[in-house]
């Protein structure tokens, strides 16, 4: 799933890549603003982040000639009363039911996503992480970000970090490779897999 600047009207559009063909949709509510971030869900459903702030949900339609719906799902919250920030990354959890959100100035943004009888973001968690370069979404609530040298798990409902873990060099990209396995590229073409557990992390393979 990504996004691309449309060459007139300033229009945003979405491709959605499915297993077997892709589709472009046309996002017309996003005339006037641009779309930051965008993640795939369950089926043909999708998470868009924009430079408002904004967090909103749609559905891919079947026929391509159809406009895609956006539901509003949730502004990014304000920190101390300052201008909100716009959505950088999306990761989905596993099971499809949570998302985390990097957000423009170190903020991070967690929460649940009820599905009836309304599409809601339900007890959302936000954190600053020094730094912030990248997060995935784990299971069970969990989060791990990527800021300067470390890397943190976060869970939500919870103000602080589980546990932080030095890299001993700058984490640039976190991704999700296994249920708890998370993978850590940085600098210098560094890689890095970690095991993810409940009070402690452990190196499985350093390249």
């Amino acid at each position: 799933c990504a996004f691309r600047q449309a060459p007139s009207k300033g229009a945003t559009t979405a491709a959605f890549i499915a297993s077997e063909a892709s589709a472009t949709i046309l996002l017309e509510v996003f005339l006037e603003e641009a779309i930051t971030a965008v993640a795939a869900f369950k089926g043909r459903r999708v998470l868009v982040g924009s430079a408002s702030g904004v967090l909103a949900w749609t559905t891919i339609p079947i026929e391509t000639s159809q406009p895609a719906r956006l539901a509003r799902l949730a502004s990014v919250p304000a920190r101390n009363g300052s201008k909100k920030s716009y959505v950088m990354e999306i990761s989905i959890s596993p099971e499809a039911v949570a998302f985390c959100a990097g957000l423009s100035g170190g903020q991070l943004w967690a929460g649940y996503i009820r599905k009836q009888p309304a599409v809601r973001c339900v007890m959302q968690s936000t954190w600053m992480v020094k730094g912030l370069t990248s997060a995935t979404s784990l299971s069970r609530g969990r989060v791990v970000a990527a800021g300067e040298n470390t890397v943190f798990l976060f869970k939500m409902g919870t103000p602080a970090p589980v546990w932080t873990h030095e890299m001993g060099f700058s984490p640039l990209r976190v991704g999700r490779v296994g249920p708890d396995l998370i993978g850590v590229v940085g600098d210098g073409a560094k890689l890095r897999t970690l095991s993810v557990e409940e009070s402690t992390v452990k190196v499985l393979e350093s390249m």
